[in-house]
């Protein structure tokens, strides 16, 4: 189809306001935020024609939407799209226009019809939220966001970007009536509890909201879910659906299995250079998120990390752990050095929050610490990697051994999973130019898919991959493990369990690193279970933990000395007997 006749182009602006508006366009780096405001009132009120002069005029050819696309829209949403790429190109200070499918989407949200966006984790599925907002300010616009730290984000950045005044509605928002009359707010971001018909805010907007118009903007999305998605929402058959791969053409994919367990944190010593070898300023330290399923192992890696650095780089806050258990203070103070580019947090160990709710560009790359739970929570950790950048970034899995020790096969003739469909359906294009495009040195570390393939893992890091130690000492037989007998272990747990209350109380760092940062659940238990003379000195006790030299140091002589103090006294029922009793049969 082509353009239509009516849209001749033009050299230049044929009247002044149109010459005027074009070198308000092309001087608009320092703008006033007064003369911006009038600058898009006056885009809203172009009309076509003038739009399109002004379009190729103004707009940079290497950012225009593709000719293909602009002359299959038809006459209104030609007009629209037109209007929206002046608008976005406006408020970004003329550094981005949207592309084609963010057009058609943020078009068909504009246009009154429901809309349903699957696309990858950093495609850029605010600017489908962005566009109609900046069509129509007059209206409001609800977003419903699950995570406070993602509403702060997108906040931050729907202000800064977009200059769309947001407000997120959560239990931390101020009860302040001023909070309302000071500015107009055009863009709300609520949670999902807000829209519950009990303790929630659904019945009274059933009421104000008679023609609501619904757009679904998710990262993923299996084939029965999207159905189920589309039936509970009653959405129409003829919504307007915009679908992209999910596959980053940047990222890098690669497998590796975690040696020893996932406890053993030198799995990550890859991360830096070894201990004594050369360290010099060009040698740039990495920018990584490291995923981790529970809290008490993000602080262990991150103590972990921290003692491999050259001694001049630690206490620096080069490597961070964040979690839900937090401060408020520390999660913003962490946050903002990692996403700063001129930041000291380089190395952050994250919770699956993290996942959702950090929009960072320039991360190098992203690890999953023991495989991910769900395949659309891993899609979402990777996508963290390489944002806002052509440079590549890798994503990288580190899984425990049972992984490889799985039957695969057993698992796909299981009929009562309920994502077994994704097995199916959601790999019925992966043959599709847009699954298969990478832009890096390599796709993966598949060298069946791609053989005679030169990746090397080791090529990602500054320091060597951890390795099962070989032993050349030779053994006759098999020694069988021993522990310490189970009715002397529960006495021993309370006292060190004693000592790490204790311990964490006097710690000045208490309201920033939990009691797990010293001792978690399963060190205490090894502790407890292991034999006393097996923990006979606290390089024992180090050792048995894979502990850090900084944590020797700090705590595991009194660790130790627990131990070594510790005498019990057992009955036959495996617990402690009572000092009473024993005084009265002597």
């Amino acid at each position: 189809m082509s353009l239509p006749s009516s849209y001749v182009p033009l050299a230049a602006p044929s009247r002044p306001s149109l010459a005027k508006a074009c070198c308000y366009l092309r001087n608009i780096q320092d703008m006033a935020p007064e003369n911006m405001r009038i600058l898009l009132s006056v885009i809203r009120l172009l009309d076509t024609a003038d739009l399109r002069a002004v379009a190729l005029w103004v707009l940079p050819p290497r950012l225009m939407p593709s000719t293909a696309f602009l002359s299959a829209l038809p006459d209104p949403d030609y007009t629209t799209a037109l209007r929206a790429c002046l608008l976005v190109y406006t408020v970004t200070r003329r550094k981005v226009v949207p592309r084609d499918l963010q057009l058609e989407a943020g078009i068909a949200t504009g246009n009154g019809r429901h809309g349903l966006v699957i696309a990858p984790t950093g495609w850029g599925k605010t600017m489908c939220i962005a566009i109609p907002i900046l069509l129509c300010p007059e209206k409001i616009t609800i977003t419903i966001s699950p995570l406070k730290r993602l509403q702060l984000v997108q906040v931050k950045e729907f202000a800064a970007k977009f200059g769309i005044s947001t407000v997120a509605i959560n239990e931390d928002t101020p009860n302040d009536p001023d909070l309302w009359n000071v500015r107009r707010i055009s863009h709300l971001i609520v949670q999902p509890e807000q829209f519950r018909t009990f303790h929630g805010h659904l019945p009274k907007m059933a009421r104000l909201l008679h023609d609501y118009k619904f757009t679904a903007r998710v990262g993923r999305v299996a084939a029965h879910i999207l159905k189920s998605v589309t039936e509970s929402l009653s959405l129409p058959a003829e919504l307007a659906f915009t679908k992209v791969s999910v596959n980053r053409k940047n990222l890098i994919y690669a497998t590796r299995v975690l040696v020893n367990g996932r406890y053993d944190f030198r799995n990550l010593n890859m991360i830096f250079p070894e201990p004594g070898q050369p360290f010099h300023p060009p040698m740039r330290l990495p920018h990584l998120l490291i995923f981790h399923d529970n809290k008490s192992e993000t602080a262990g890696a991150s103590q972990h990390l921290e003692s491999r650095l050259p001694p001049q780089f630690r206490n620096m806050g080069i490597c961070r752990h964040y979690h839900s258990d937090m401060s408020p203070e520390y999660l913003e103070q962490v946050y903002a050095s990692f996403s700063d580019p001129e930041g000291d947090c380089l190395i952050l160990n994250a919770t699956q929050g993290a996942g959702e709710g950090l929009d960072v560009p320039g991360i190098n790359g992203v690890i999953n610490y023991g495989i991910p739970a769900k395949i659309p929570m891993k899609t979402q950790r990777d996508g963290r990697g390489g944002r806002s950048t052509a440079s590549p970034a890798f994503c990288l899995n580190l899984i425990e051994p049972w992984v490889r020790e799985m039957d695969a096969e057993s698992a796909l003739v299981d009929v009562g999973d309920p994502d077994r469909p994704l097995m199916e359906a959601g790999l019925t294009k992966k043959d599709s130019p847009e699954a298969l495009e990478f832009r890096g040195p390599w796709c993966c570390d598949s060298t069946k898919a791609h053989p005679g393939s030169t990746f090397n893992l080791q090529k990602l890091f500054l320091g060597p991959i951890f390795v099962t130690p070989v032993t050349t000492e030779t053994r006759k037989r098999k020694a069988s493990n021993k522990y310490r007998p189970t009715g002397e272990r529960p006495a021993l747990t309370q006292l060190l369990v004693d000592w790490l209350s204790a311990t964490h109380a006097k710690s000045p760092l208490r309201f920033v690193r939990p009691p797990s940062f010293i001792l978690d659940d399963v060190a205490i238990a090894a502790l407890s279970r292991a034999l006393p003379s097996s923990l006979s000195s606290a390089s024992s006790v180090t050792e048995l933990l894979h502990q850090t030299p900084e944590w020797h140091g700090l705590w595991a002589e009194s660790v130790c000395a627990i131990i070594a103090g510790y005498k019990p006294e057992v009955v036959k029922d495996g617990t402690k007997e009572p000092a009473a009793k024993r005084t009265r049969r002597k």
